[in-house]
């Protein structure tokens, strides 16, 4: 993620105030005015820490920074310009010298970050969050039991006739009510090591299953998207995600920002179409049983059409809280559930 992610048009009108006016309120520092320096800085050590997703505004990069002992270089505005350039540095931020600052980026900090994640996997801290909505009793005593256990819980996939399948960890799944091919190829892939990535319901009992990186496999879903499918593995592609709409409209997101889509929607497929100008990267797009749809996009920004009312309040939690939104899955009679962290 390069640093030019970092400074860009802010979400909320109070942080775009504020630094128009050059300051920021911290319950660190009293005041100081934020220099574009200060944000491309704390962002280079944001980066070097594996922690560099998903801020609100350049504020929260600071502040996000400032949680691991860095500083911003203090202003004083009463002092002329001749005394600010000859202000000494307060201690506790960052030494100018770009040898020493370049070892801290690619050396400390990321020893800091390593013994983090090592942590975080020896002690099993969960870090993953779930809400949901409308969903089945069975299928939420076992999200409850694999979030209990502090796996990863990857997808919730429920077929329109309500079968369901979850899958979590590397290649862990349980399932229910779902087709004899289905179960077969779950615990095909799942024997031979294979990551379990994604499995998409279509209308009819049809599906896909996606596996690793560019392997798939599918029963009787449209040609022109089996075709897809093909390119991408031939072209050895990474298949990000595939969804099918109740009206057999899909869409398929492949390697870096690619996508293919046939049968979707005129409102839809012009907000995709001013996502790929604006080179803005789709995560994920979920069809709701109705017809509705969300887009899920980088820095936890969506976009939706006729999803219920307590899903739209979910997500816009989310979005200011700056907790990423994995995943989006729906089921039958308006369900739904968010995976995030």
């Amino acid at each position: 993620m390069g640093l030019e992610s970092f400074v860009r048009v802010l979400y909320t009108p109070e942080d775009a105030l504020s630094l128009r006016q050059g300051t920021l309120r911290s319950s660190k520092l009293k005041n100081y005015r934020l220099q574009e320096f200060d944000v491309l800085e704390a962002a280079e050590i944001l980066i070097a820490l594996d922690d560099a997703r998903y801020f609100h505004s350049q504020a929260d990069v600071i502040t996000r920074a400032m949680s691991y002992d860095w500083l911003p270089q203090l202003v004083d505005e009463t002092e002329s310009f001749a005394d600010k350039e000859l202000a000494l540095r307060v201690k506790g931020t960052p030494i100018v010298n770009p040898l020493i600052r370049s070892f801290r980026r690619r050396v400390v900090y990321s020893c800091i970050s390593k013994i983090k994640q090592f942590l975080l996997k020896t002690l099993r801290i969960n870090v993953y969050t779930l809400h949901c909505g409308g969903i089945s009793k069975d299928i939420l005593v076992k999200l409850h039991l694999i979030h209990r256990a502090k796996h990863r819980i990857r997808q919730v996939a429920v077929s329109p006739s309500g079968g369901w399948v979850i899958l979590y960890g590397r290649n862990g799944f349980l399932y229910a009510n779902v087709s004899i091919d289905v179960s077969a190829k779950l615990w095909e892939f799942s024997n031979a090591g294979e990551v379990l990535k994604q499995l998409a319901f279509a209308p009819d009992n049809r599906w896909v299953m996606l596996r690793d990186n560019y392997g798939f496999w599918q029963y009787s879903v449209p040609r022109m998207l089996s075709d897809k499918l093909w390119s991408c593995h031939n072209l050895r592609q990474e298949i990000r995600d595939v969804a099918i709409a109740p009206d057999w409209g899909w869409i398929v997101l492949y390697g870096k920002d690619g996508s293919a889509h046939n049968g979707l929607p005129d409102a839809l497929t012009d907000k995709l179409w001013e996502l790929k100008v604006a080179g803005e990267r789709i995560k994920q797009i979920a069809f709701a049983p109705n017809g509705g749809w969300v887009i899920v996009r980088e820095y936890n920004d969506f976009w939706y059409h006729d999803i219920p009312d307590d899903l739209v309040e979910m997500l816009w939690r989310y979005h200011r809280s700056g907790k990423e939104i994995k995943r989006i899955c729906f089921a039958p009679d308006s369900g739904w559930i968010i995976l995030g962290g």
